[in-house]
């Protein structure tokens, strides 16, 4: 008998650990069918047989693997209760699960980026007065989230955010449209804290945080707030908050803040310690104060910046022989928000050079600001959306 079991265990041992297969699930509003989000084997996606919004919110809290892909569909999602999904993505970061919202009328199975939903024809997670919660390693694409809850669209760690949207409008005491800790990217995101004292666009509290390509807009506090170390804060248009564009609130370093456009605020860029860090090509403009830093540290790079229409430009701050002071950047039109550079703008072409000279990218020179839509010499090597009106609205 010991020899059978001995016999047993080895070739137990032998085997391959079994881990359950990835889905691709569908989500609508109402649902369908059985409701599995898949064709009945629990992996292909399937309409006919969609999630509604409370199957949906069972499954991630229990159900859903490393590599799950959730589509949901364009429509509103009301929460009718707190949304707090304790249940992380994945283990080893390689397989994190996708929330990605599609269009209206999406019949593909799976679907393609081409059914990929922007603008108001994102699904609209209306999460009310509700938390909208969630762990560690997730994807999320192509959402839009309304809130009165105060940390509104909140994720822990490990996660990226593309074409996204957060708008809260709380009100009262600390509020956030984004909250976040370490290891967050965001690109093409926008949000809005308002209609209270203190609301936060972009909350990124943890390490290594990222925002690329963002627009952090009308919040009553600051845009986009940076609390730790390894930050990246590149392409970003934060414009008509009330307190602070972009606050980077306590002691870090290394972080980088590129080629952003910072519009009318008390303090366009607000430092609290900071070093071995860089600063260049932004534009600051149209702010009481336009770059504040507690106190100076000459390991940062500054230099590359254009100043204009502020009432003082910096304090603490040794601007670099290449920077633009008291210097229109000369918007088209910032009133309607559209903070694209007039061909006359002297940002254009002025910004830090690239190694390589005429034989290098855009012919070895760089502009100012986030947003330009003459950042190349060659008219025809623009970014398709710098050709008319952006993604975000």
């Amino acid at each position: 008998m010991k020899k059978v079991l001995i016999i047993l265990i080895v070739l137990f041992s032998l085997c391959p650990t079994v881990f359950p297969v990835a889905a691709d699930m569908a989500v609508t509003v109402a649902g369908a069918g059985d409701g599995s989000g898949t064709a009945g084997d629990g992996i292909t996606l399937e309409w006919d047989n969609a999630m509604s919004l409370a199957q949906w919110e069972i499954d991630v809290e229990g159900v859903m693997e490393a590599g799950d892909r959730y589509f949901v569909e364009a429509g509103t999602y009301t929460l009718t209760g707190v949304w707090a999904t304790t249940r992380p993505g994945a283990a080893d970061h390689k397989n994190p699960i996708h929330i990605i919202g599609v269009k209206t009328g999406t019949t593909a199975e799976p679907p393609t980026t081409a059914d990929y939903a922007f603008g108001d024809d994102r699904p609209l997670i209306a999460a009310g007065a509700n938390s909208f919660s969630w762990e560690d390693e997730y994807l999320f694409r192509n959402l839009s989230v309304t809130s009165t809850f105060a940390d509104g669209f909140e994720v822990d760690d490990y996660a990226m955010f593309v074409n996204c949207k957060s708008v809260n409008t709380k009100g009262v005491g600390d509020f956030y449209a984004f909250r976040v800790n370490d290891i967050i990217t965001f690109i093409d995101c926008e949000a809005e804290a308002s209609g209270g004292a203190n609301g936060v666009g972009f909350s990124l509290t943890g390490n290594a945080p990222r925002a690329i390509n963002c627009y952090a807009h009308n919040c009553t506090q600051s845009g986009i707030e940076v609390g730790t170390h390894y930050g990246l804060i590149q392409g970003c248009l934060v414009a008509n908050n009330t307190d602070t564009g972009i606050w980077l609130r306590a002691e870090f370093g290394v972080t980088a803040v590129v080629n952003n456009t910072i519009y009318n605020s008390t303090v366009g860029l607000d430092i609290t310690t900071v070093y071995q860090s860089t600063f260049y090509n932004n534009i600051i403009s149209n702010c009481t104060t336009g770059a504040l830093v507690d106190a100076s540290d000459p390991s940062n790079f500054w230099d590359y910046n254009c100043y204009g229409n502020n009432t003082t430009d910096v304090t603490n701050i040794t601007t670099g022989a290449n920077s633009l002071l008291l210097t229109d950047p000369q918007f088209i039109n910032p009133a309607g928000d559209d903070f694209r550079l007039k061909t006359s703008s002297p940002c254009l072409n002025t910004g830090l050079p690239f190694i390589g000279g005429s034989d290098s990218l855009f012919d070895g020179v760089s502009s100012m600001g986030g947003w330009q839509p003459w950042a190349s010499p060659n008219p025809t090597s623009h970014r398709a959306r710098y050709s008319g009106q952006s993604l975000y609205n």
